[in-house]
């Protein structure tokens, strides 16, 4: 009897240390595994962040063409300050100076503001138009020009003997400058013998109400 008990504790103990063996067996193989899948996981973060990075260079790539879209964009800005010989009819200038070919310069001044200027001349008279980028070249002719304020042409405006344009002047005529819509408006004639402001106002509220409207 004593021996049956021996032989079966000892048969108990076999038994557990076998089954102990093979529960470290089976956490190994499940740490193994879960190890493998996380460095595989890592491998696979690693490629798709790979992946992101490429298309991140691309989109890169697309917002600097887009930038570069925007700043044609800005470069077409100079289209805001519209052509000045389009603002008079030919029966305009042939009623003030006769017929005369139109001369059209669109380009920036010496103090950085971009104009459009048109001048007709012939052996009659000088006739110009300019319209000029805000303000500042108004202010300049407030400043400088013997000039008296004038109601009826834009937003305001004054008068003052003489022709003075972007690239063109004269004595013996008169020059109109007035405000219109932030746009600096500058009508200037010159005929053979006196230039009054009743010759040139008409045509310079005319020109004006094109300007704003």
């Amino acid at each position: 009897m004593r021996r049956f008990r021996t032989t079966a504790l000892a048969l108990t103990a076999i038994a557990l240390l076998v089954l102990g063996g093979c529960g470290d067996d089976d956490g190994s193989a499940a740490t193994d595994t879960t190890s493998q899948d996380v460095a595989t996981d890592a491998t696979n973060g690693d490629d798709s962040d790979a992946v992101d990075d490429t298309d991140g260079v691309d989109d890169a790539d697309d917002a600097d063409d887009t930038e570069g879209s925007e700043g044609s964009g800005d470069e077409s800005a100079d289209a805001e300050i519209p052509d000045a010989c389009t603002l008079v009819e030919p029966a305009e200038v042939e009623e003030l100076i006769g017929a005369a070919e139109p001369e059209g310069e669109n380009d920036v001044a010496i103090d950085g503001l971009r104009y459009s200027q048109c001048s007709w001349e012939n052996d009659d008279g000088l006739f110009i138009v300019a319209v000029v980028e805000g303000r500042d070249r108004y202010d300049l002719h407030t400043q400088n020009l013997p000039g008296e304020p004038l109601d009826g042409v834009g937003d305001e405006a004054l008068t003052a003997p003489g022709v003075s344009s972007e690239t063109k002047g004269a004595t013996g005529g008169r020059t109109i400058s007035a405000l219109v819509g932030g746009r600096t408006l500058v009508v200037a004639l010159r005929v053979e013998g006196q230039t009054t402001v009743e010759m040139v106002a008409p045509i310079a509220t005319t020109i004006a109400g094109r300007l704003g409207g």
